[in-house]
Order: C-alpha cells, then structure tokens, then sequence
C-alpha cells in the first residue's frame, strides 16, 4: 500500500481501496456467522444434513417465487383498475 492510498483509507475520504476492505470484511463476517449458524441448527434438522447444497438450493428457489408472487400479484391487480376512476372514488 502506498502512502497515497493509507492517507485516503486514514483520511475518511472515500476511495476504492476502503470499499474493496469494507466489501471484503462483509463478505468474510457473513459467512463465518453462515457456517456458525449452519452448525447450531444441525441439532434440529431431521433427516437432512447442514450442509445440504439441494436442500438450501431448493429454500432458496421458494423465498424468489415467494418474493415474485408478493410483488407481482399487487402490481397486477393496481394496473387493472383506471386510475382515473381510482382517484374519484376517493
């Protein structure tokens, strides 16, 4: 590291170098605390492993669908009605 780069990183002005630091200490303390948590529920899991790729594919896969259809069902229903028609009943 250079002296330019410590002085942006000391300084509080933001630069590339503390984003990528910052970036990468997220990254890190999120998995560790994924594989803690992934250990403290083998306990309660029945007949699956805590380190079942399908399984946290397929949990994965149903909080999307469940996230589109939150969206998407409201979203249909608000573009079928007219606006204007909306707006004079209230």
């Amino acid at each position: 590291m250079t002296t330019k780069n410590l002085r942006g990183v000391l300084s509080g002005v933001p630069c590339v170098e503390s984003r990528v630091i910052f970036k990468m200490t997220h990254y890190t303390l999120a998995t560790v605390v994924a594989i803690a948590v992934a250990r403290s529920i083998a306990s309660l899991l029945f007949a699956i492993s805590p380190w079942d790729l399908p399984c946290y594919l397929g949990m994965a896969l149903a909080l999307v669908l469940v996230a589109i259809a939150s969206g998407y069902l409201p979203a249909r229903r608000a573009s079928s009605i007219n606006p204007m028609e909306a707006l004079r009943n209230n």
